[in-house]
C-alpha cells in the first residue's frame, strides 16, 4: 500500500497548491485552504506554491502539523539544507523564494537557505554536461525572476525552444510597452523558429501603433537567416531607408537583395571601414558581378577586399605584380585564393615581404612552411605562427628560441609580439599555451583565454589569477570560453565580482545548462 501524508496549509495570504509529480507548473496542481488539511500518496508530491513563505508541510504524523507559519519556521524549515528531492517534497516556496546553490560534490542544484536574496548566491555546478530535465526546468524558473540584464543576454543567445518560448510569452504579456530592447534581441537571433518570427511580427504590427517605434522593431528581422523570404523584400526596402545595412548581416540574404546593398556601396554610402562594408564584400551570396562593381568604385576599399573570399587568384597576382604598396601585396599574398604556383613563386624569391603573406597564408604548402621557418627571419616567423597550419615541432623551435615565457631577456618587444601571435593562433599547441597562461602582457593572457584549443585544466588555472585588467577583459574572454569548466564559471558569479562580470558569467550558465 502507498505510503500516506498528510498535508496543511499555512499560509494566511491564499490558497496553497500542490502539484503532482510530473507537473511543474499550476497546470493541473490542486488548491487547499488555509488551515485544512488533505491525505494524499506521497509519491503524488513535487512541490508547493503560495503567496508568501512557507506555505505548507507535510509529515506522516498529522499530530504533528504545527498550526502556523511562525511554528513552522521555528521547526528550522529554513535553515537545514537538504537534496533538491527531499526539500520539495517538504518544504513550500514562492518561486520568489527559490534560491539555488550547486552542491561543489555532486552538482545537484539545492535549495539554499543561507543568502537573504536569492540573486547574492553563486550560480555554480560541478559538472559541465549531462544537466537532468528537472535541473534544466529549475533553472527556466530561476531565470523568469532573473535581473532584466541577465534575462536580455540570454535572449540574445539562447538556443532552448522552451527559453525561447517563455522569453516570448514575457514580450506578449508586455504588449510591446517596455520591453523593445528584448524584442528586437529575440527577433534577432538565428535559434528562433520561422513560426515563432511570423507570430512575433504580426504581434508586433497588431501593438505598436507608432510607426517609428513599429520600424524600429522590425528592423530587427531583416538579418535573421530564419525569417521568412517573403518579408525580406519589404524590410530590405525599410533597412536601406533608415541606414541601417542589417540585412548584410543575414548569411540567407538572396543575391538579388544583395545587389541593393553592393550599390550603396559602390556609390560610397556604405563607408569602407564599416563593419558591414567588410561583411558585404565577404557575403557568400554576393556575386561576382556586384563584387567587381564595389572592386572597381573605390581604391582606398581595396586594402579590405583584397582579403575577400572573393578575390580570385588571378586579381591576386595582379595586384602582387603592378602595385607599389607593400602592405596591399603582402595581404593579396595572404589570401587563401592566391594559387599554389603563385606562392611557391614567391616563396623563391630572394629577400621579398611577400613572404610574409604567404607566410600565414592557410593555402600555403607545409613543405614551403618548412622552407620559410629554414630561413630563420624574425619577421617571417612572427606571421608564421599566425597560420593555422604550421607543423606543431615548428611551433615549439620557434617557442624556444623567442623564450616566449620569459620576459626579462633582451628583446622583450619582439618576443611579446611573437608571444601574441601564437597565443591567438587556433591551433596552438597546448604545451605552448601553457608557458603563456602567466605572460605579464595582458593581451597574450586574452588570447590564451579565447583560445579554442586552451583546455579547461588551463582556462580553470587562469581563472584563479586572470591578472590585473582595468576593463576585465581576461575574464569576459574566460566567460565565452566554451572549454572554461563549470566550476570556475561558477566562481565569477560570486557577489564580489564585478557586477557587469557576473551578470556576464550567470547568463552564460543558464546559456550552458539550458543551451
Amino acid at each position: 500500500m502507498a505510503q500516506k501524508k498528510r498535508i496543511r496549509a499555512l499560509n494566511a495570504d491564499g490558497d496553497v497548491t500542490w502539484c503532482s509529480a510530473d507537473v511543474m507548473g499550476a497546470k493541473g496542481c490542486n488548491h487547499l485552504a488555509h488551515g485544512t488539511e488533505t491525505e494524499v500518496e506521497a509519491a503524488q508530491i513535487e512541490f508547493f506554491m503560495g503567496d508568501s513563505g512557507v506555505s505548507a508541510v507535510i509529515t506522516s504524523d498529522s499530530s504533528a502539523l504545527p498550526t502556523s507559519s511562525n511554528e513552522a519556521q521555528d521547526l528550522q524549515f529554513f535553515k537545514e539544507k537538504q537534496r533538491l528531492d527531499d526539500l520539495l517534497a517538504k518544504k513550500g516556496f514562492t518561486e520568489e523564494h527559490l534560491r539555488f546553490l550547486a552542491d561543489p560534490n555532486s552538482g545537484q542544484v539545492l535549495m539554499d537557505a543561507d543568502y537573504q536574496n536569492w540573486r547574492d548566491a553563486p550560480l555554480s555546478f560541478s559538472k559541465d554536461s549531462d544537466f537532468t530535465p528537472k535541473e534544466k526546468q529549475l533553472m527556466r524558473t530561476r531565470l523568469k525572476a532573473e535581473d532584466y540584464e541577465v534575462f536580455r543576454q540570454v535572449t540574445e543567445f539562447s538556443s532552448d525552444p522552451e527559453t525561447l518560448e517563455m522569453v516570448f510569452e514575457r514580450i506578449i504579456a508586455d504588449e510591446f510597452s517596455s520591453l523593445e530592447q528584448l524584442t528586437r534581441l529575440l527577433a534577432k537571433n538565428s535559434h528562433v523558429s520561422k513560426d515563432m518570427l511570423i507570430k512575433l511580427y504580426e504581434a508586433i504590427d497588431k501593438h505598436v501603433g507608432s510607426k517609428s517605434m513599429k520600424a524600429y522593431l522590425t528592423s530587427a528581422f531583416v538579418d535573421n537567416p530564419n525569417t521568412p523570404a517573403t518579408l525580406l523584400p519589404e524590410l530590405v526596402k525599410k533597412d536601406i531607408t533608415g541606414i541601417g545595412y542589417y540585412g548584410i548581416d543575414n548569411l540567407n540574404m538572396p543575391s538579388q537583395l544583395l545587389s541593393q546593398y553592393a550599390d550603396l556601396a559602390a556609390e560610397g554610402k556604405i563607408p569602407y571601414h564599416h563593419h558591414r562594408f567588410s561583411a558585404l564584400i565577404n557575403h557568400p551570396n554576393l556575386s561576382k558581378e556586384d563584387f567587381n562593381k564595389i572592386y572597381k568604385s573605390n581604391i582606398r576599399s581595396r586594402m579590405l577586399l583584397i582579403g575577400s573570399v572573393h578575390m580570385d587568384s588571378k586579381t591576386l597576382e595582379n595586384i602582387i605584380e603592378r602595385y607599389d604598396n607593400d602592405l596591399l601585396k603582402i595581404d593579396a599574398a595572404a589570401n587563401p585564393n592566391l594559387s599554389v604556383d603563385k606562392i611557391e613563386e614567391i616563396a623563391n624569391m630572394p629577400n621579398s615581404n611577400l613572404k610574409y603573406g604567404i607566410a600565414k597564408n592557410p593555402s600555403t604548402p607545409t613543405e614551403i612552411l618548412e622552407k620559410l621557418h629554414k630561413e630563420n627571419n624574425v619577421h617571417i616567423n612572427n606571421f608564421l605562427v599566425l597560420n593555422p597550419n604550421l607543423p606543431e615541432y615548428i611551433f615549439t623551435e620557434l617557442a624556444e628560441k623567442k623564450k616566449i615565457a620569459d620576459n626579462s631577456r633582451l628583446g622583450v618587444r619582439y618576443e611579446d609580439r611573437f608571444a601574441k601571435s601564437v597565443s591567438s593562433n587556433p591551433n596552438a599547441p597546448v604545451h605552448i599555451l601553457e608557458q603563456l597562461v602567466a605572460h605579464k602582457d595582458e593581451d597574450v593572457r586574452f588570447n590564451v583565454a579565447s583560445n579554442p584549443n586552451s583546455p579547461p585544466e588551463l582556462l580553470a588555472k587562469l581563472a584563479q589569477k586572470p591578472g590585473r585588467s582595468k576593463y576585465q577583459e581576461v575574464r569576459f574572454a574566460l566567460i565565452r570560453n566554451k572549454n572554461l569548466p563549470m566550476a570556475s564559471l561558477g566562481i565569477m558569479t560570486k557577489k564580489n565580482v564585478p557586477e557587469n562580470v557576473r551578470n556576464t558569467a550567470i547568463s552564460v550558465t543558464y546559456l550552458r545548462v539550458l543551451g
